[in-house]
């Protein structure tokens, strides 16, 4: 797999989504939120559009982060948003089943429309990234999923 330095030093910019998994989270402002525990993945783009992130800033839950915006940055994350933005995020408990009105919430937190079928963001931190080993599954009234690499697949 390709993957070069970034920011002139020896840290590698990660080149697939396995990579992220357990990855920090920064803010906007260089302020950690947490860690990825999982993506989300969106059945009308075919692609993860949302990083799970195991916050510090709830105790036990996950925040759901669009993945629209972020960039890597030597060894973690950075995503678009302030701290104090992500503290009014809905917060997802831990074996978590959206239902629709939690995923249109969801969206307007973030002014994303939910009835588009894509996002509008061009600059990702996961351009170029394979997508191809995510399956659809049959269409409900939801359209995130949690999607969880096979162990066999996570970072050592």
């Amino acid at each position: 797999m390709d993957v070069g330095p970034v920011d002139g030093g020896d840290a590698v910019e990660p080149t697939c989504y396995s990579a992220w998994l357990d990855a920090e989270v920064r803010d906007r402002h260089g302020e950690v939120i947490g860690t990825v525990d999982h993506l989300v993945y969106d059945d009308r783009t075919c692609r993860p559009e949302f990083l799970s992130v195991a916050t510090r800033l709830f105790g036990s839950g996950t925040t759901l982060v669009p993945i629209g915006g972020t960039r890597w940055s030597e060894d973690h994350l950075v995503v678009p948003f302030e701290k104090d933005f992500l503290d009014n995020a809905p917060n997802i408990d831990d074996g978590w089943n959206l239902t629709p009105d939690e995923e249109r919430h969801l969206f307007r937190h973030f002014g994303l429309d939910d009835a588009a079928s894509d996002y509008g963001h061009t600059a990702r931190a996961d351009a170029g990234f394979p997508v191809g080993e995510m399956r659809s599954r049959a269409a409900t009234d939801v359209r995130l999923r949690r999607y969880r690499l096979p162990e066999h697949a996570r970072p050592s």
